[in-house]
């Protein structure tokens, strides 16, 4: 059985719909789906019986809703947690939910969250069939980024403090001047101006700072690998 990449997985378990079924072929390693709305038949249907052909999660195993729930957990910010919450309640509550994602900005955050809920589910379906898996090493790599405070050198950290109280001080009072952060960290106004310009490129001037430095040390790190 070839091995098969986690990513590659919760890519095509993202694309299951209550219309179509996802079957994986553990000889080819190849996903195929089977929809009775396209013309499928009765013989397509059974060969996916044969020992060759296993069934992925259908649309309620996986359950976006719980993995909408899960998310709006996450989200710190009063007023964003409150209008995501009642977003999904009653009818219509996944466009109004990617909608209010839109309105409040936090768009990238949930496509992220998305994909990482699936990549588990992935992960337990592999497990479940025996399937043989890679594509961890992106995460831990990403969670040693995050957690792995450690192994900074003191530039890095005071580099990455002075960014975090920065963002601080905007956040704390939104018509804080550049003169007044310059004084309060004892540096020059364009050196101030240059930091800024700095979260500015990290998209992080509008998010929370509840993950401190390690969050501030992991985004220098993607900006930089994207650059």
């Amino acid at each position: 059985m070839k091995k098969i990449d986690l990513n590659d997985v919760a890519e095509e378990f993202e694309m299951i719909s209550s219309d179509a079924s996802l079957f994986y072929n553990k000889t080819t390693g190849e996903f195929e789906y089977y929809c009775d709305f396209f013309g499928g038949n009765e013989d397509d249907c059974e060969k996916y019986e044969e020992d060759d052909w296993i069934a992925a999660p259908d649309h309620q195993d996986i359950n976006e809703y719980s993995i909408m729930v899960d998310f709006i957990e996450t989200i710190t910010n009063p007023r964003k947690n409150e209008l995501l919450s009642v977003a999904i309640e009653g009818k219509g509550a996944f466009r109004r939910f990617k909608d209010t994602l839109h309105r409040v900005d936090l768009t990238d955050e949930w496509y992220a969250f998305k994909h990482k809920a699936f990549v588990e589910i992935a992960r337990e379906w592999c497990k479940e069939n025996d399937i043989e898996y890679i594509g961890d090493e992106a995460d831990k790599e990403s969670e040693e980024d995050i957690n792995n405070e450690g192994e900074m050198d003191e530039d890095t950290d005071a580099y990455i403090g002075t960014l975090s109280y920065i963002l601080s001080m905007m956040e704390a009072n939104p018509v804080v001047t550049v003169e007044q952060i310059a004084q309060a960290l004892d540096k020059t106004e364009s050196e101030i101006e240059s930091l800024i310009d700095t979260l500015k490129d990290m998209r992080l001037l509008k998010r929370s700072t509840r993950k401190g430095g390690q969050w501030i040390s992991y985004r220098l790190k993607r900006t930089s690998d994207r650059q």
